[in-house]
């Protein structure tokens, strides 16, 4: 059965989700925590360890890869990204941000940062509001365009 390849939206979303998850959850491995995102969105359907091994996941889904590459981007450079990120917040400190705009942005950072990822920053801020958009509130859209935007311009 051929079924569309994922795309870069749903990458993202898949990372996001799956950091939420690894932040909460401390031992939650990245295959499990992608596994679980994809569970949400394929409509529950079971992406467990079971059914899928590392390797067949990455079979059915070989463009996982790019949300692979985002988890472990952040994780690596989380100190780096967080810094960033307080570095242009302003009158709010980092542990007060909502656990899921914080994720997204992460994630936004982690991509403006890699060139390897060759996304342009102006895209990665974009992707970064409409899934705030989608996932969180208009407000929480405007501050993280805010924030990213800062970083953009220096």
């Amino acid at each position: 059965m051929s079924r569309n390849p994922l795309k870069r939206r749903a990458l993202r979303i898949i990372a996001i989700q799956a950091l939420y998850q690894m932040d909460i959850c401390k031992d939650l491995s990245e295959f499990d925590a992608v596994r679980l995102a994809l569970d949400v969105l394929h409509d529950e359907q079971s992406f467990d360890e079971e059914v899928y091994s590392n390797e067949a996941l990455l079979d059915e889904f070989p463009e996982i890869h790019y949300s692979l590459d985002l988890i472990q981007g952040v994780q690596n450079q989380l100190e780096e990204i967080d810094a960033l990120i307080s570095s242009h917040l302003k009158g709010w400190e980092l542990n007060r941000i909502v656990r899921l705009d914080l994720m997204i942005m992460r994630v936004a950072v982690c991509e403006m940062r890699s060139p390897e990822l060759e996304v342009p920053q102006t895209v990665a801020l974009n992707e970064a509001i409409e899934i705030a958009k989608l996932y969180s509130d208009e407000k929480s859209a405007k501050f993280i365009n805010g924030v990213l935007s800062n970083f953009v311009e220096g």
